[in-house]
């Protein structure tokens, strides 16, 4: 069994070669990009969703924070808390650079 990558492995690789990431809708799916080898697989943090992570503990997984889901940085933050316990590696948010600085200051990959 291989080991997912880390932050600083996929800062290591940047440049170097290209990473796969796929987005996947079902556990299924993530098992199946994680036994194909891919680097990264990624989904909404939604509630039917919250458990795939803990389904691929050898692929990075990252979650994505729903846009337009979350009021403020504060609402935002604790999804993203959320996710992490719920096995995600990484999180990904596209809401307002305050949102983002917010996240980062408080150590949310």
């Amino acid at each position: 069994m291989s080991k997912a990558l880390t932050i600083l492995d996929l800062q290591a690789l940047k440049g170097g070669r290209k990473i796969t990431l796929v987005q996947v809708a079902r556990e299924e799916e993530a098992i199946a990009a994680s036994q194909a080898g891919v680097d990264m697989i990624g989904t909404a943090f939604v509630p039917e969703r919250a458990g795939f992570a803990r389904a691929v503990p050898e692929t990075h997984f990252q979650y994505g924070l729903p846009w337009g889901a979350h009021a403020d940085a504060t609402e935002a933050l604790r999804a993203a808390m959320a996710a992490m316990q719920a096995g995600a590696q990484s999180i990904y948010c596209g809401l307002s650079p305050h949102v983002i600085e917010v996240l980062a200051r408080e150590g949310v990959p």
